[in-house]
């Protein structure tokens, strides 16, 4: 019933964009978002992302002085739907492409006039004091908070990205990959310093050094503080990643391209395929948000004649990393910052073995850390290490610290406290 009302307020929400109805429009907005806690000092406007909201409401529950309003962020591109008809949305207007695309154009300028009418009485009736969101490059947010910052209302971003900045070594990779980014923001707070430093290094708009902070990733605190062991099921938990994305972003020679996506692959066929013959074994392989994720799942599972699961396979969008790995006797994925939550809460992970493809390059966070991984080449890997033949890499305390401390600036469970003091201190520069 829950999913069926809110399907009728989406597609009345779309009518009311299409007609100018902006009362309308401002007003199903305010029902579809969410306080996280009862009113404090200051309200910000988290701008909804799944992981991203782990962070937020690790921020919430430590605050006694700021309240998260869940703002439904994905219903703003309605507004550039309506203005941008001639770009198919997401393919040809994306994250990428749309400065290149848009800015300067009669589109940008509809948009942006539609939605300060919008921003005027959301702001009138939810009274925020600042945005806050995990990313910068989101094509709903670019207007949004242009709009925002005319009316001195901050724009936050805490960066959940880029965990694998400190990979990133070729000019060139860093030209493609923040070339045509803008970033409208007041201030931008980081996981670690590599990943600040990349972005402050790439020159993008809007990104500098005296605007950056780092405080490290506040829905961590909760392993750092709770360093326990939980359940362990006979429960794998595959987090999916696209080979390709990743072949792509990070190599540049096409032969190893081809063998490092298929190696990918093959590593979640190699799982898929013990968890059929072996029916003990429940396996969850999480996707991610994305509209297709399933779909490229199901996609993948079809090349290697995969068509058919059994009722112990579950191919799904629902449930947090937390309680999926907790959950869990195994982890699995590859350049995934679950990895690392995995290893906070002492599960045993699984990676592709990559290095006879690429050689002796830093293609991932266990780079010169290979005894905190078990790592995969082959289906004969993966029987081994969940059927218990092989003695599995769990990482010792020392080399835990050693790896994870760069990764996630501080091991002392307080990202949350840093995150709420930088907001704080933006808003209250704005008062």
């Amino acid at each position: 019933m829950k999913t069926l009302i809110i399907t009728c307020l989406n597609l009345v929400y779309k009518l009311f964009v299409h007609i100018n109805f902006v009362y309308g429009a401002a007003f199903i907005i305010c029902i579809l978002t969410k306080r996280y806690s009862k009113k404090k000092k200051y309200t910000v406007l988290a701008l909804s992302k799944p992981v991203f909201l782990e962070d937020v409401k690790a921020i919430d529950e430590v605050s006694d002085s700021i309240c998260f309003l869940v703002f439904p962020r994905m219903l703003l591109l309605e507004y550039i739907r309506k203005h941008a008809l001639s770009y198919s949305i997401p393919s040809e207007l994306n994250e990428v492409t749309y400065y290149p695309l848009i800015e300067g154009t009669k589109e940008q300028t509809n948009i942006y006039k539609d939605i300060a009418k919008l921003f005027t009485i959301l702001h009138k009736w939810l009274r925020f004091d600042a945005i806050f969101s995990g990313n910068y490059t989101y094509m709903s947010q670019q207007e949004f908070c242009r709009v925002a910052l005319k009316n001195s209302i901050p724009t936050i971003v805490l960066y959940k990205e880029g965990m694998a900045a400190s990979i990133i070594t070729s000019k060139k990779l860093t030209h493609e990959l923040y070339s045509t980014k803008k970033c409208v923001s007041t201030k931008m707070l980081f996981y670690n310093e590599a990943i600040k430093n990349t972005l402050v290094k790439a020159n993008i708009p809007g990104i500098t050094e005296s605007k950056s902070s780092v405080v490290g990733v506040p829905r961590f605190d909760k392993y750092v503080k709770n360093n326990r062991i939980g359940p362990s099921a006979k429960q794998i938990t595959l987090f999916a990643f696209n080979s390709k994305t990743k072949a792509n972003r990070f190599i540049t020679d096409p032969e190893k391209i081809s063998k490092y996506i298929e190696r990918g692959e093959l590593f979640h066929i190699h799982i898929v395929r013990f968890c059929i013959e072996h029916p003990e074994f429940d396996l969850v392989v999480k996707v991610k948000s994305a509209k297709n994720a399933k779909n490229d799942v199901f996609g993948m599972l079809d090349k290697y004649n995969i068509r058919k699961l059994p009722k112990n396979i579950t191919i799904t969008r629902k449930g947090s990393s937390l309680s999926l790995i907790n959950e869990s006797s195994f982890v699995a994925s590859f350049l995934s910052t679950t990895l690392l939550e995995a290893i906070l809460q002492n599960k045993p992970i699984m990676c592709p073995y990559m290095y006879d493809i690429v050689g002796d390059c830093k293609i991932d966070f266990f780079h010169e850390h290979e005894t905190a991984v078990n790592l995969v080449k082959d289906y004969n890997d993966v029987k081994n290490m969940i059927g218990g033949t092989v003695r599995l890499n769990i990482p010792t305390p020392i080399a835990k610290n050693k790896l994870l401390q760069p990764l996630i600036f501080d091991l002392d469970g307080l990202a949350s406290k840093r995150a709420e003091k930088e907001i704080i201190n933006v808003i209250e520069e704005y008062k």
